[in-house]
């Protein structure tokens, strides 16, 4: 895989940086914020996943604070996968694989950032977020979800038919089972939180998760962080949880995250 840097975007701070996916079969991109101050110690990786329908400017564009204030010292990405989900799905598209075996050494590769590395998102990239560090926990150190569709693979029809808006781009039936697959698919058992709780190794080493959902959320989302909180302190898995005031928006994400990222820090040596 070839990978090359893009120029600066002015605009947006950062750059894309454009590589070949073997995996996906075609070139991606993904925007990447190098520190501007790097640190004597190995510099940590913060790979930034956008919710359903999102893009790899979609933090920047709702949180630039947060990540100017991590483009200190953190090597950001965030990658994107368009209606997809960043998960191994039914469909056969594999963008976990894509972020934990190319992406990931890439950016080693490119940056020679070497520290622990993170990964947080909003939604069905915080979802998707502790799905991966769940999968992969010599991989990951921590992972942050806003709101995450941790029940995902429970989701049957289209509950959210009435509230769906261009703030709120949630699959429809079609595009989540297509995703998903239909009830009993194996990606749906794959990714359910209780057996990738239960499959983590007894001893062995075990990601930090940082989870908040919005008080005013929909009632399937705060449903889902409770679960996943419940799971995690019934596996003796380490783990914060918040139920601060907000909804399922960009309003409330933005400084959600902002919070998850001060209590991600202060578990740094």
């Amino acid at each position: 895989m070839k990978a090359m840097a893009i120029p600066d975007d002015a605009d947006l701070g950062g750059h894309d940086f454009s590589h070949e996916s073997t995996v996906l079969g075609r070139r991606k991109l993904a925007h990447v914020l190098p520190p501007r101050e790097m640190r004597g110690d190995p510099t940590p990786i913060l790979i930034l996943l956008h919710p359903f329908a999102g893009n790899r400017t979609s933090w920047l564009r709702h949180a630039p604070d947060l990540l100017a204030d991590l483009s200190r010292d953190t090597l950001v990405a965030m990658p994107e996968c368009g209606r997809k989900w960043f998960i191994d799905d039914h469909a056969g598209t594999r963008y976990e694989t894509y972020v934990v075996a190319e992406l990931l050494p890439l950016l080693h590769a490119e940056y020679g950032a070497a520290g622990p590395v993170t990964v947080a998102g909003f939604s069905a990239g915080g979802a998707s977020a502790v799905f991966l560090a769940l999968r992969h926990p010599g991989l990951f150190s921590s992972a942050l979800a806003v709101a995450g569709a941790f029940t995902a693979g429970n989701r049957e029809g289209d509950p959210y038919r009435h509230v769906r808006s261009d703030d709120m781009m949630i699959p429809t039936e079609d595009e989540h089972d297509r995703v998903w697959g239909p009830p009993g698919s194996a990606t749906r058992a794959t990714y359910d939180p209780a057996a990738l709780v239960a499959a983590l190794p007894a001893g062995g080493k075990r990601p930090r998760f940082h989870l908040e959902v919005g008080t005013e959320d929909f009632p399937r989302m705060i449903a889902a962080s409770e679960a996943m909180a419940s799971l995690f302190e019934a596996a003796g898995v380490p783990f914060t949880v918040a139920r601060t005031s907000g909804d399922h928006t960009w309003a409330y994400a933005a400084p959600a995250m902002a919070r998850l990222v001060a209590a991600w820090r202060a578990d740094q040596p």
